[in-house]
């Protein structure tokens, strides 16, 4: 009993006990250090967004590129392409642009003549008839000619709107893409008052076309966006891209 006491009060031992704590605290800190310090520097930072817009059918294209790490320079150079296959794509589909391949098949529908297109027209055209048809005629893009009555094929609405006349002249010819049939590549249509404008169904194919083209540039991870139609492929530093929607009755808001 007196070897217990003596012990347990013995200063000594008490001073090296509380020395002993803070060096075993010191020590602990130091190296909890050394193992974080390591791992920290190996975490990969978050990749910067790169991103642009581009005029196209008279919409704003969005779009974000995450490029492979320390390649902001692929990024610059796939965002490049994309614009001027996009500048290529407004040409051609474009129901207005002289030259382009809308013009040039409704150029000849109103002249009441055939003309040979594309297999890649012909299937885009053939899958806007399935539209058509699931749609009971609310989406028709045949319905070119009053498109251009109301002025909606400018850049700029010139008004003024038409007249009923007009309107009801147009109607009683009944003008749909369900007019318009193939012979091989060769297109032809029943009724030569219809003129194509794929303007309502052209951007999701434009969406295709730039995601293919990203990905042709080495470009894995991206999201674009034309009006209302939206795609993306890959992921945002990991994460699932995030889309906010727009509060109708607060535009400035995101739901």
């Amino acid at each position: 009993m007196q070897i217990q006491r003596s012990f347990k009060h013995n200063p000594f031992i008490t001073t090296i006990s509380a020395s002993s704590k803070r060096q075993i605290m010191l020590s602990s800190l130091f190296w909890l250090t050394i193992i974080i310090a390591p791992l920290t520097s190996c975490t990969p930072a978050p990749q910067s967004v790169h991103k642009t817009s581009i005029i196209v059918f008279g919409t704003t294209v969005d779009i974000s590129i995450l490029p492979p790490p320390h390649q902001a320079q692929l990024a610059e150079q796939a965002i490049q392409s994309v614009e001027q296959q996009f500048h290529q794509f407004h040409q051609q589909w474009h129901a207005w642009e002289e030259g382009g391949i809308v013009s040039k098949i409704n150029h000849a529908i109103s002249q009441q003549q055939s003309i040979v297109v594309a297999k890649s027209v012909k299937d885009f055209i053939v899958t806007s008839q399935l539209l058509t048809k699931q749609s009971q005629g609310l989406f028709d893009p045949g319905i070119g000619q009053l498109i251009a009555l109301w002025g909606f094929h400018a850049e700029e609405w010139q008004g003024p709107p038409p007249s009923e006349q007009a309107i009801q002249h147009w109607l009683n010819r009944h003008p749909s893409l369900l007019d318009i049939y193939f012979q091989g590549n060769e297109l032809h249509s029943r009724n030569p008052s219809v003129q194509l404008d794929f303007g309502g169904n052209a951007k999701g194919l434009a969406i295709h076309l730039a995601l293919k083209s990203l990905k042709q540039s080495g470009i894995q991870n991206a999201l674009v966006s034309i009006g209302g139609d939206m795609k993306a492929i890959g992921s945002k530093n990991g994460q699932p891209w995030r889309v906010g929607i727009q509060n109708p009755q607060h535009p400035s808001h995101v739901l």
